[in-house]
């Protein structure tokens, strides 16, 4: 049996003793404590009039110039259909611990089906979140693996790649994070630093040593966000609908034990410096969220059309990018709510810092809709997608998405 093989066991194996204790022993844990189920099962079918990076999950268009790296047949058309973003969580609820100030212990796992490699029909568990959080009051702290701090908000399309490399930045890392919640009146300012591990996406090991290259710096990444909510619709449920402003950064360091093959590059930086805002425009049935940002060396975080290093020059490739999203709840029943999205991604890496063949732009404009029965959802989406490459023609792509999912 493979690595991988063992790991899903053993995975599967613990998720079963979970469920079966559970079962055996409700009624008899701590007052207090309690496991709620949650997930999905979604199918998604998906068609492109180019080729994408990857059917599943896509990050750019290839070009068709039949001289660039990796090119792809002029007008070549794919279909794929698949289960793999199929989800399963536990959210779990410790109760108060009276020994640490009666803070209040919560937690989550939850996998879907990414690991490999496995065939379309034989998919193995890929750990999304596994985490355990202490509140005590307006104050928290969080260890484990869970979404990167900066660039909390995503596109309501690509749900498989959320639009990385395509204007949107962050996925998961194993980190520590603080929170606080200042009061001000009516109003919130979140004050969040987190400190992860370096390279857990891209895995940069430029001089080969078997060792990323943020380990070998001695340094985790470091994040920060400071957002201010302010009350703005309140719906006839009472429930508040705020504006959220945010301002972050990210900093990593990398190093290398000898210098860049043809360099005298042997230390590396990756920052970026973003803001987010989520606009409710009327009540809870218009709404705008939009990201933008600037950095360099970005791959981690998923920036830069995940190119982080040019590897001949040493340099570190700068980019810029966001997206902008409109969203609209046209009904919305006790039994049924549609909502229309609309937007536009983009992700800029600068022509100077790249080699001929490499990504310089990559943008989408996108369109989407969602019908919801009760645990029932019915999506379509559609982008028109195009990247522009250093030297060669662009690659340009509409892709059509139809997806079912049944939550529980």
């Amino acid at each position: 049996m493979t690595d991988h093989l063992w790991r899903n066991v053993g995975l599967t194996a613990f998720l079963l003793l979970l469920i079966g204790s559970t079962t055996v022993f409700a009624g008899q844990t701590q007052k207090g404590s309690d496991i709620q189920f949650y997930g999905f099962l979604r199918m998604d079918m998906a068609y492109d009039t180019s080729r994408m990076s990857d059917t599943q999950i896509p990050v750019f268009v290839r070009s068709e110039d039949p001289n660039a790296p990796g090119a792809a047949p002029e007008n070549q058309s794919e279909f794929t259909l698949y289960t793999r973003m199929t989800r399963f969580g536990l959210n779990l609820n410790g109760g108060d611990v009276a020994a640490i100030g009666s803070a209040k212990l919560t937690g989550r796992i939850e996998v879907d089906f990414y690991g490999g490699p496995a065939s379309d029909s034989r998919n193995m568990f890929r750990m999304r979140h596994a985490w355990a959080k202490l509140q005590w009051g307006n104050f928290l702290l969080l260890a484990g693996q869970t979404s990167d701090l900066i660039s909390p908000l995503y596109p309501s399309v690509n749900a498989d790649m959320l639009m990385w490399g395509t204007g949107n930045l962050a996925d998961r890392r194993p980190q520590t994070r603080a929170q606080y919640t200042l009061p001000i009146g009516a109003s919130q300012l979140l004050i969040q630093s987190a400190a992860g591990l370096t390279n857990a996406i891209d895995r940069k090991d430029l001089d080969k040593n078997g060792v990323p290259d943020g380990e070998v710096s001695g340094l985790p990444t470091l994040q920060g966000r400071l957002a201010l909510r302010l009350p703005l619709w309140k719906t006839a449920d009472d429930k508040s609908h705020p504006l959220e402003i945010g301002a972050w950064v990210h900093q990593a360091w990398e190093e290398l034990d000898a210098p860049l093959d043809g360099t005298e590059e042997d230390s590396f930086q990756s920052s970026v410096v973003g803001v987010d805002l989520k606009l409710p425009l009327y009540q809870d049935r218009l709404a705008l969220t939009a990201e933008g940002w600037t950095g360099k060396n970005l791959s981690d975080v998923r920036g830069g059309i995940l190119q982080g290093i040019n590897t001949v020059t040493g340099a570190e490739i700068q980019a810029m990018g966001g997206f902008a999203q409109l969203s609209w709840t046209a009904v919305k029943t006790e039994r049924y709510k549609n909502v229309l999205h609309a937007g536009i991604a983009m992700d800029d890496a600068d022509d100077a810092d790249l080699n001929d063949g490499g990504r310089d732009l990559n943008y989408a404009v996108y369109g989407a809709v969602q019908s919801v029965f009760g645990h029932f959802t019915l999506g379509i989406e559609y982008l028109h997608w195009v990247t522009e490459y250093v030297g060669f023609e662009n690659g340009t792509s509409d892709r059509v998405n139809l997806y079912t999912i049944y939550n529980f």
